[in-house]
């Protein structure tokens, strides 16, 4: 289980391991990527840019980023994903990562948790 906390903001985080780097970011269920993460965290872990991409962000607008690939520790084990890089302050864990997941967040409590998910059994 991964638990967090709610940030000063008030947004649901936990905190992560990419490239052996530990850092701390948001739960944004209404990006479905994997990670979002500012550049100036990126241009210390000397990642090679895998291509260019066009999102679009909350408001609407286009923007083209960088894409990179990163090794990050997730439940115990070493994955690779895709990092988009933004030049905002915001780093962003997306639900691709949410996909086999659990997600519990308790606005009253501030208690925020992601369990891998049982696989259900299928009955016939």
């Amino acid at each position: 289980m991964i638990r967090g906390r709610f940030n000063e903001n008030g947004e649901p985080c936990v905190q992560i391991q990419i490239a052996g780097l530990k850092t701390e970011v948001i739960v944004d269920t209404g990006f479905n990527g994997a990670l979002w993460l500012p550049t100036t965290l990126l241009a210390g872990l000397k990642l090679e840019v895998i291509s260019t991409q066009r999102f679009f962000v909350a408001d609407g607008h286009p923007v083209d980023s960088q894409v990179f690939a990163v090794k990050m520790t997730w439940f115990g084990k070493q994955i690779e994903v895709e990092v988009v890089a933004t030049e905002s302050n915001n780093a962003l864990l997306g639900t691709e990562l949410l996909h086999e997941c659990a997600l519990f967040i308790h606005f009253p409590t501030q208690r925020v948790e992601i369990r891998k998910a049982r696989k259900r059994s299928v009955r016939a």
